[in-house]
């Protein structure tokens, strides 16, 4: 198995997120959220939450495949993967870094994948 952006849950998603409904109100949404009101909170429950989870378990499933580090914290590898989109469509506001999933995912694979 190759762990790549395609097989991802969530990483295809994100690449066209800016130009989608849900890409115009994160913005938005990230700001319920550090307010901690309850449509931030539902919010969390609703999307965020199920979309780490989808992705912890694939990047679990790579773990054990041995395809990715033993020692990884899966939780950074979360961040690592969508930090930059997120990153791109909150703050610089600009497209996302690419149409390919994978070139993202290379650059991080060089930290994560087994040696």
């Amino acid at each position: 198995m190759r762990f790549s952006g395609e097989q991802l849950p969530s990483v295809p998603c994100m690449v066209h997120m800016s130009k989608t409904t849900a890409g115009v109100i994160l913005p938005w949404m990230m700001a319920e959220v550090a307010r901690a009101s309850d449509i931030g909170h539902r919010y969390v429950e609703a999307v965020i939450i199920p979309r780490r989870q989808a992705l912890a378990n694939h990047i679990s499933d790579a773990i054990e495949s041995g395809e990715l580090r033993k020692d990884l914290d899966v939780e950074l590898a979360i961040d690592l993967i969508t930090g930059p989109w997120v990153y791109r469509l909150l703050i610089s506001g600009g497209e996302m870094p690419s149409t390919d999933p994978n070139t993202l995912l290379d650059l991080v694979m060089g930290g994560i994948a087994s040696p």
